[in-house]
């Protein structure tokens, strides 16, 4: 205890200590901070330094106050805390999306949980060593007179100034969940945004060339979760850089929205969905039918119009909310991992491993079914923060290669089944993702991702549409975005062909020139992100776009 007597050794100790602390937060890779991913300073870099601003500025203030009354100043370094540990994290403050999307915290894996609860305990356990090792300093009239006012001026910074410092920027983000939970919007026919069904390929004197015959085919989707198009390389996914090789394939297509229940709804129904995971998990089954049941017509709805079965499967178990909310955007069957008997026991959701030998055996029940189908599947071991420990890249080192590597491999041993069966002859497998990889400092370093948006949620993901025999054909979509989906596989598969049909979607076939306003318009929580051929770019949505937006989501959900 000699060695706390003494004030420099305890300042020294003190010193090593916090150095320890965010070297362990950080993983020890202090160098990440100054990576220029773009032609000037990140986010990530200048949001660390108000992050040791912020710090120096609850250290300081110890030094004004009595032991006894520093518990005072336990609000902001909690705040501070989990702005630090979410930075560490994922490169930026606290989002509204991350808040809204709590409730769905199991899906970024056990092991990144328990990483955050260690690092949070240990943040306070740091904070209680500086509240009793930090002495109080007396200082001179004039002294306390001018760092009182350095103090009073640093605080009102942190306070004041908007998306800049933790606190102001913790105050937002909540401010802005509030707004999106509560704020009234009325309810419509969406009448404004009928229109009708074009098919293009008749029109523009070009064969379908995926149902040239114009027959009935089955339908299936996958949507790969947090796939951005730049992870698909001949050596890390093989098999999806094959199917590229092999498909009609959409290059500049963009994530219209994110996370994971507006990813699917929203390409489903071609449209923006205003409600976040958060708001559909504390919704009622009554009020889940009332907001979102038979509004826009959806991919899944408009297929059961033809007598198709509409089957959507997921990796969770059966008490997920995911399942309620697919099946009120039209599935009528709906596949849990329950379901599967040969789940693996000791973990609640399906590996991909299992999903995709799932999904070969609904295939084969459909089959003996003798009607047409239209399948929807999603996986979840390419979440971010979930750890594989299957089929490795390399010597495993990057969680990321890993898990996208086994993803693709799984995926490899179903294509070969499906190749193999003879539902293949009548069967278009599209490939996906509900939204592009959320780039978190390790996926910026990993490819080489230029985080030049606040939202980090917006990136290039693949549109793989693959029938057994079909020429490969590379279309551009020039920056246009999963709004696109739906009329797109309507397209192709040839629903327009034999009918008008009649819908609220916002975005067009990638198969016409005719683009709407919206296509180009990736909505990420309360951010707005305008999408080109070759660039994207942060953007305030005008009034008139922001009223149309409005009105769409009282039809909408």
């Amino acid at each position: 205890m000699n060695l706390f007597n003494s004030l420099k050794a305890r300042n020294f100790v003190s010193i090593i200590i916090v150095i320890l602390y965010f070297g362990i937060v950080l993983d020890f890779s202090f160098s990440k901070i100054f990576i220029h991913h773009v032609d000037e300073p990140t986010i990530f870099s200048s949001d660390f330094k108000r992050i040791l601003f912020y710090f120096g500025i609850l250290i300081c203030s110890f030094l004004f106050l009595k032991k006894k009354y520093r518990l005072i100043i336990l609000p902001l370094y909690i705040i501070w805390a989990i702005q630090f540990l979410n930075f560490s994290n994922t490169g930026v403050f606290l989002s509204p999306l991350t808040i809204e999307n709590l409730s769905e915290y199991s899906s970024i894996g056990l092991s990144l949980l328990i990483k955050f609860v260690f690092l949070f305990v240990l943040s306070l356990a740091l904070f209680c060593y500086l509240l009793f090792i930090i002495p109080k300093l007396t200082f001179s009239y004039t002294w306390k007179f001018i760092l009182l006012i350095i103090l009073s001026f640093s605080f009102l910074i942190i306070f004041t100034i908007r998306a800049s410092y933790p606190v102001a920027r913790f105050a937002e983000s909540f401010y802005i969940v509030y707004l999106n939970n509560y704020a009234k919007i009325e309810r419509n026919d969406g009448k404004q945004f009928i229109g009708k069904f074009v098919n293009s390929f008749y029109s523009n004197n070009k064969i379908n060339p995926v149902n040239p015959k114009n027959e009935r085919l089955n339908l299936i989707i996958i949507f790969t979760e947090g796939l951005s198009d730049r992870v698909i390389s001949k050596t890390l996914t093989p098999t999806l850089y094959k199917l590229k090789q092999n498909s009609i394939y959409f290059e500049n297509y963009y994530n219209h929205t994110a996370p994971t229940f507006r990813g699917l709804r929203g390409q489903l129904i071609s449209g923006f969905v205003r409600a976040a995971n958060s708001d559909v998990n504390n919704m009622s089954q009554s009020r889940l039918e009332q907001t979102f049941k038979n509004t826009s017509e959806s991919l899944p709805s408009i297929f059961n119009n033809y007598s198709y079965d509409t089957v959507f499967i997921g990796p969770h178990p059966s008490n997920s909310k995911l399942y309620s909310y697919m099946k009120v955007t039209g599935f009528n069957n709906i596949q849990c991992s329950d379901d599967y008997k040969d789940k693996n026991k000791n973990y609640p959701d399906l590996s991909d491993q299992d999903i995709f030998k799932y999904l070969s055996e609904i295939i084969d029940k459909e089959r003996n079914n003798r009607r047409n189908f239209f399948i929807s599947l999603y996986n979840v071991e390419t979440h971010h923060g979930v750890l594989v420990k299957d089929k490795l890249y390399g010597k495993g080192d990057n969680d990321f290669f890993n898990k996208f590597y086994n993803y693709d491999y799984w995926l490899g041993n179903f294509v070969n089944w499906f190749n193999n069966s003879e539902i293949s002859d009548n069967t278009v497998l599209v490939i996906t993702s509900d939204h592009s990889s959320y780039a978190v400092p390790l996926f910026e370093d990993t490819f080489h991702f230029k985080s030049n948006t606040k939202t980090k949620f917006v990136d290039n993901i693949p549109f793989i549409v693959y029938r057994k025999g079909i020429t490969h054909q590379i279309y551009n979509a020039h920056g246009r975005n999963s709004l696109c989906l739906a009329p797109t596989i309507l397209d192709l598969i040839g629903f327009g062909v034999r009918d008008q049909i009649q819908n609220h979607f916002l975005g067009t076939s990638l198969f016409i020139d005719n683009e709407s306003e919206f296509e180009h318009i990736s909505i990420i929580g309360a951010s707005s992100v305008k999408t080109n051929e070759n660039d994207y770019y942060d953007v305030d949505l005008d009034s008139d776009t922001q009223s149309k937006l409005d009105s769409f989501f009282g039809f909408s959900g």
